[in-house]
């Protein structure tokens, strides 16, 4: 028998000797794989050189635990020895230190196969060191984009995975970023393809962005005998299709979570099983597999809470929560919501305000909890949906929701959370509470504001939508009657125009609006000089002032309505901001690369007291003139911020009545609690 090298095995005693520390203490998961990694960055490659029946990845930006479980599943019904992290941690080190549980003296992992789940990012690093035989790439969409940045990013990173796999991928046919991958494969990778029935096509847009898209001309590609698609009976029961035909297929069956989404995760997951057993696939087999299977931490897990059953669902990002409020959102339950802002969920909680929570209006929110209590209830305000308290300590707030429903009859409570932490708080120890009530809307008109929001679906991948929900409903409240006018490239720009508000987005979206930005500038500069108010956020900033310089020394003309001008940098600005305006405190959340210098004369938004501003160097952040206003912030910048929304709106409603600003008494005191919560943090 070899000797095992001597680096591999320090690595892998070290590693197993920390895995022993960290699960005494109940610490993080990925700890005792970044000792083995430090110690011998090969440990990785040497521990799965053994596994000879394929080395799979899952990957992508909704589904990916929950894939990885049923495709695990299905594997081992089928007689295969399965490796997988199944905590949930889907980091390279995660992969690490779960293997570091498993293997034995020699370092090496004995399996059929290795099934791993891990983020976009981390999948290129682990293929960098382990080639993967095949993929399953699930979905895009806007998530983390404190790390990601773009979502076209995000897809390239998937692409790149494609491009790394030796045998087969399975892609989502109904995803454009996905499907698109198949022409990025190397020769003799096999291609197979997940989606939906043609006859639930309709029901696409609860599982996907279809605002980041932009309406190209994308098409599904065709369903082949080996592809597998979804075909439900109802909410609950549905067969999956062994190709287009539905002569072969897998179920009926129900499985043990609920919605639309897990039924689509159990059709990639036969995807990929599919394709890596051949001939051995067995579908009673993988119906019996799939409903057997038990709903992942927190992602539709339901546990026992003191003699209750509690539904923990996780949502991150938009496509996420749209998902679970479709699947909860109508049901008769009692709701809380936690929401956190830690690094491996996304620091930035801008994208809650491309999520509708309409259909909570009628039952309401029992609480908000977590870290960014406040803010989600603010999120819900402005959707009309009441709260009937705020509670930032999560173990306290569900001792709360527990005790004020414990005993009644009917269904589950719901505890909906932004991350693995919020969930684990909720499954330990629970203890007290406190509460808050909500305002009112003021009747009547005072008269017509017409709102024009530029390109809302190239330029507001940020969060920004949120800043026009801000002033539509502060003006309802206020007493006066909104007009919002969407301006998308090549329409005819709106013939009234009180208020004007544009904001962040991709390279690709500002590819797509500048032709037409060039088409209505005498228009916006006409406006810009009238008083109209504007408000531009990140690339609309950009946009609106005289120059764009690329990274590699391109100048692209800027509107020249903000006299600043814009360098690209490789690196990115990012982060939380708090401000010193002449509006108070203002706080938001910058995400940009471009480094903005104010020419001479140039009055800045605000002063920077934390975060990086204009370029990061002269404290300077955002441009004002006359009513023209420019930032980077998001957050979106204007409901937490009702003193600036409502400037905006006083210079609208002049605008637009010849009479002087009549406000109502509005009840700001979610806003100011998350904003000053949030300077106290960044400033101590």
């Amino acid at each position: 028998m070899s000797r095992m090298p001597l680096r591999p095995a320090l690595a892998v005693a070290a590693g197993k000797a920390a895995r022993l520390v960290t699960r005494a203490r109940g610490g993080g998961s990925a700890f005792p794989g970044l000792i083995a990694e430090r110690i011998d960055p090969g440990v990785l490659a040497h521990a799965l050189a053994r596994v000879t029946g394929g080395i799979v990845v899952v990957s992508g930006t909704n589904g990916k635990t929950t894939t990885t479980k049923m495709l695990v599943a299905l594997l081992r019904a089928h007689g295969r020895e399965v490796f997988t992290n199944p905590t949930g941690s889907n980091f390279t080190r995660g992969v690490l230190s779960s293997l570091l549980g498993e293997v034995g003296l020699n370092g090496r992992l004995r399996a059929d196969l290795a099934v791993v789940e891990l983020d976009e990012a981390h999948a290129l690093r682990f293929a960098a060191a382990v080639p993967p035989t095949h993929a399953l790439l699930l979905n895009v969409a806007r998530d983390q984009l404190d790390r990601f940045a773009e979502i076209d990013h995000t897809a390239r990173l998937l692409a790149q995975l494609g491009e790394a796999v030796t045998s087969g991928v399975v892609l989502n046919r109904d995803d454009a970023f996905v499907a698109r991958i198949a022409g990025d494969l190397g020769p003799g990778v096999a291609v197979r393809y997940f989606g939906v029935d043609d006859s639930i096509a309709d029901r696409l847009p609860e599982l996907q962005e279809q605002d980041v898209r932009f309406g190209d001309d994308f098409a599904p590609p065709p369903a082949g005998a080996d592809d597998v698609l979804l075909r439900p009976a109802d909410d609950r029961s549905f067969e999956i299709l062994l190709g287009p035909s539905g002569r072969d297929v897998v179920g009926p069956l129900a499985l043990k979570q609920r919605g639309l989404a897990a039924m689509i995760n159990a059709t990639a997951a036969t995807g990929m099983a599919r394709l890596i057993l051949g001939d051995t696939f067995d579908p009673g087999t993988a119906a019996a597999a799939l409903a057997a299977v038990t709903a992942p931490f927190g992602r539709g897990e339901v546990i026992d809470a003191d003699g209750a059953p509690l539904e923990l669902v996780l949502v991150k990002n938009p496509a996420g929560f749209t998902v679970a409020l479709g699947t909860y959102g109508g049901a008769p339950v009692a709701t809380m919501i936690a929401i956190n802002d830690d690094y491996a969920d996304g620091r930035d909680v801008s994208w809650l305000y491309d999520v509708s929570f309409e259909s909570l209006r009628e039952r309401g929110v029992e609480l908000t909890s977590g870290i960014r209590a406040y803010d989600m209830a603010l999120r819900l305000d402005y959707d009309d949906v009441p709260v009937a308290a705020v509670e930032p300590d999560l173990a306290v707030a569900l001792e709360r929701f527990l005790a004020d429903h414990r005993g009644e009859p009917g269904p589950d409570l719901l505890h909906l959370h932004g991350d693995d932490g919020a969930a684990q708080t909720a499954c330990g120890p629970v203890q007290s509470a406190g509460l808050r009530g909500g305002g009112a809307m003021s009747q009547g008109s005072k008269g017509e504001v017409h709102v024009v929001h530029l390109y809302p679906r190239e330029m507001s991948i940020y969060g920004d939508l949120g800043n026009t929900r801000a002033i539509l409903t502060r003006l309802r409240r206020h007493g006066y009657s909104p007009v919002l006018h969407d301006h998308h490239p090549g329409a005819d720009f709106p013939g009234q125009a009180h208020l004007l508000l544009g904001g962040g987005g991709q390279d690709s979206g500002q590819a797509r609006v500048e032709a037409d930005l060039a088409a209505i500038a005498t228009r916006l500069r006409e406006l810009a000089a009238g008083g109209i108010p504007m408000l531009m956020i990140c690339g609309m900033y950009q946009l609106f002032g005289n120059a764009f310089v690329t990274v590699d020394g391109v100048t692209l003309p800027g509107l020249g309505i903000l006299d600043v001008t814009t360098q690209g940098n490789a690196k990115r600005m990012i982060g939380p901001v708090v401000l010193d305006t002449e509006f108070g405190d203002v706080v938001g959340y910058e995400n940009h690369s471009g480094s903005t210098r104010l020419a001479d004369g140039q009055a800045a938004f605000g002063t920077v007291r934390s975060g990086f501003g204009n370029n990061g160097e002269d404290a300077t952040e955002g441009a004002r003139t006359a009513n023209v206003f420019g930032s980077y912030l998001h957050g979106p910048i204007l409901p937490a911020n009702p003193r600036f929304a409502d400037s905006l709106i006083s210079y609208a409603a002049e605008h637009a009545t010849g009479a002087p600003f009549a406000p109502a008494d509005l009840d700001d005191d979610l806003a100011d609690q998350a904003r000053t919560r949030q300077v106290r943090r960044l400033l101590g």
